[in-house]
């Protein structure tokens, strides 16, 4: 029997967040929605953050890890511990209004296949402008924060959107979890949270993005080589989980466009990205044997459809902004036809 205040989880993964877990929990300890836990589990932080947690907060329930497991492993180790039929994935560095706990609560009894449910994530120092209401999904695997930096009022006529969640903060139902498992650690930080939101929406649940379910990101915009090695590798690895063998070749030209754009980037940026970029694709041709091999599984992309664009989302500081804009524009529209090309093949 469905209750409707059913127990939440909300895990935390920390990792030298001293400066923010203090604030972050004070803001979910001030919710409308009280029947939840909290659960923090610190990646063997080396500035302090779980010894504030265990002395200043004692209702909460700190795990400590020996090592870094990241964002897909930290979260696993949490899950372990989780007591509720709702777990939250929060990240240390936010602040959540009031009512955002009861927001995503509400959304998901809506309707017995939402699955899983992403908070309006809104800018710490600009808390008028949007991070992210949901993640958008390039065919090509690709992911942008949906509606970045527009102003939050300009979305205030639609209260719910079919959007991947952002991992900054969302819900799911562990009925979910327990149907197609939760984040793989081989993703470690990036895209196990998209990963991990396909895998739902194959088996038919819905994702939806909520915007009266908000969130304040001390988000900071940031790319290095190490980190375009991550996004590359777990970007190829997820296309590689979610399409099988014919779906990737019809989408080669597409994949290959990326391709291009990217190795691009890497060269504007410099020798480091460009062999971060290399090495991302020679740690994929290892794993090849592990991930490939999808063709026998039996899913329909149908449902996936509604969540994949498009569009492209070029970030602000890569190239001057009126070339930026006509860029998009430019490669948005030749995306556009591939993906007309290719979406009948995806509906089969």
């Amino acid at each position: 029997m469905k209750t409707e205040n059913p127990l939440v989880s909300i895990i935390i993964v920390t990792y030298n967040n001293k400066d923010d877990i203090e604030e972050c929990l004070d803001s979910i300890l001030n919710q409308t929605y009280k029947n939840f836990e909290i659960i923090v589990v610190d990646n063997a932080s080396k500035d302090g953050t779980p010894d504030i947690v265990q002395r200043k907060y004692p209702t909460v329930r700190l795990i400590r890890s020996p090592k870094n497991l990241g964002y897909a492993g930290g979260n696993a180790l949490g899950l372990k511990f989780a007591r509720g039929d709702y777990i939250v994935i929060l990240n240390p560095d936010t602040v959540v209004d009031k009512n955002w706990l009861r927001e995503l609560v509400s959304v998901a009894n809506m309707d017995d296949k939402v699955g899983i449910v992403g908070a309006c994530v809104l800018l710490y120092d600009r808390p008028d402008r949007i991070n992210a209401l949901g993640n958008i999904l390039h065919f090509t695997g690709l992911v942008f924060c949906n509606a970045f930096y527009e102003p939050y009022d300009k979305y205030k006529e639609k209260d719910h959107f079919l959007a991947l969640p952002s991992g900054a903060a969302f819900l799911v139902k562990r009925k979910v979890i327990e149907e197609v498992g939760f984040m793989d650690e081989p993703f470690f930080m990036e895209f196990s949270d998209t990963d991990f939101a396909v895998r739902a929406i194959l088996k038919d649940w819905r994702c939806i993005v909520t915007r009266n379910s908000i969130v304040h990101h001390k988000w900071k915009p940031k790319m290095t080589p190490e980190r375009l090695f991550v996004l590359e590798r777990n970007r190829l690895l997820l296309l590689m989980r979610t399409f099988n063998r014919r779906l990737l070749a019809i989408l080669l030209p597409s994949l290959l466009l990326t391709e291009l754009l990217i190795l691009g980037f890497c060269l504007i940026s410099g020798k480091q990205y460009l062999s971060a970029k290399i090495a991302s694709l020679k740690a994929i041709l290892r794993l090849k044997k592990i991930y490939y091999d999808r063709d026998s599984r039996n899913v329909s992309y149908r449902n996936l459809m509604n969540y994949l664009d498009y569009k492209v989302c070029i970030p602000e500081g890569l190239i001057k902004l009126r070339s930026r804009k006509a860029l998009q524009r430019l490669l948005s529209s030749v995306y556009r036809l591939l993906f007309t090309f290719s979406l009948k093949w995806f509906t089969n």
